[in-house]
């Protein structure tokens, strides 16, 4: 009889255990991958119809779709598209879709906040540059970066106090005759996005020192030749599009398995170039060591 009772409560703990894996090895099958991302992109693309819109749901193989496109900024038709998104006519995305540039802090922390994050996983189409890399990408738990694409960063607000200080000058600089009212506006904006970064980043385990370092990040000694090569005249923009490696061993992203890269900086650059021609992204900032780990250090104000 003991021995009856035992195999009884054996069978049913294994069937309890293959009712809870069978649905997560399903979701796991189905799941965008570097193979199937097409799919997802293109049903993304096709809910976002005019260049005008950028914001949209989709559908694909069951998980439901955040499509962004384009830059977030503030203005009042990007305004009306967020609070559209968040209106809660619907349930929280599995994951995003996104191709953009970056744009204002607010807003996209104001969107990622909205969507309930953090989420099961990101598509990259082409590019997530800026404020994309920030806010979006970290709060994914699986990311899926095709071949030809890239994510770049170049700095954001969090909530260390000595980088903060950093992240301020940066953002008045060439302001000379700014109002000590305004400068003090900059601060409080710059403390609360730092804190929500914060939040959001604790909910993945990312580390922020991510944005620290790629602020204003030290460029590698051969650049200037590496540009030539690679075609750029006119640099207007620059950033790092750090290695899976780098994003693993030193800020504690996970969930990069399907994160494809260039290599190293001259590809790197030439791919960032079919983005924008004057867009100058390296693989690494200089302020890393050999060990791929970060020196920064905000104590004195200097990267």
């Amino acid at each position: 009889m003991f021995i009856f009772t035992q195999l009884r409560y054996f069978f049913w703990v294994v069937l309890a255990v293959i009712f809870i894996l069978a649905p997560a090895a399903a979701i796991a099958e189905q799941r965008p991958d570097l193979g199937s991302a097409h799919e997802y992109i293109n049903a993304c693309r096709a809910a976002i119809s005019t260049p005008e819109r950028k914001l949209a749901r989709a559908e694909v193989n069951g998980f439901n779709l955040q499509c962004i496109i384009g830059g977030l900024q503030d203005t009042e038709e990007d305004i009306a598209f967020i609070a559209e998104a968040l209106s809660g006519n619907g349930p929280a995305p599995d994951g995003l879709v996104v191709r953009s540039r970056g744009g204002s802090v607010e807003r996209w922390l104001e969107l990622i906040e909205g969507l309930q994050p953090p989420f099961d996983f990101i598509v990259v189409d082409t590019a997530c540059i800026s404020s994309c890399a920030n806010y979006a990408f970290p709060l994914a738990e699986h990311k899926i970066v095709p071949k030809g694409a890239l994510v770049v960063w170049h700095g954001g607000p969090t909530n260390n106090p000595d980088y903060l200080s950093v992240w301020l000058d940066h953002l008045i600089e060439g302001a000379t005759d700014i109002e000590a009212e305004r400068k003090k506006e900059l601060a409080e904006f710059s403390r609360n996005a730092g804190e929500r970064t914060a939040a959001l980043y604790e909910l993945t385990g990312v580390s922020l020192k991510l944005l620290e370092d790629t602020h204003r990040a030290f460029l590698p000694e051969n650049i200037d030749r590496l540009r030539k090569r690679a075609g750029i005249k006119q640099v207007k923009v620059s950033g790092v599009a750090l290695t899976p490696e780098l994003l693993s061993h030193c800020y504690k992203m996970t969930g990069l398995s399907q994160m494809t890269h260039p290599g190293n900086d001259l590809k790197t650059l030439k791919i960032g170039k079919k983005i924008n021609r004057s867009f100058s992204v390296t693989s690494k900032p200089s302020i890393l060591d050999e060990r791929g780990c970060p020196l920064a250090s905000w104590s004195s104000g200097q990267n």
